[in-house]
């Protein structure tokens, strides 16, 4: 390792792809990740709701068709 890399390497933050953050708002439950938890949820929030609704018409669809085969019988 040469002079220059050595100081280049002091220079660079420690925790590679995370946050600047001090390390008291970095841990987990700490103030930060519950703000980021809540903002993954409301953005997640219309999909989990479109896919409970197409699971039930699933099952409506399956409980039909299930009703047509024994009608058929």
């Amino acid at each position: 390792m040469t002079v220059t890399s050595e100081i280049e390497s002091k220079n660079e933050p420690k925790s590679i792809g995370g946050s600047l953050a001090p390390r008291s708002e970095n841990k987990i439950g700490g103030p930060r990740t519950n703000e980021k938890l809540s903002d993954i949820m409301s953005l997640l929030a219309p999909r989990i709701a479109c896919n409970r609704m197409a699971r039930s018409r699933t099952d409506e669809i399956h409980q039909a068709s299930e009703r047509v085969t024994r009608s058929q019988v």
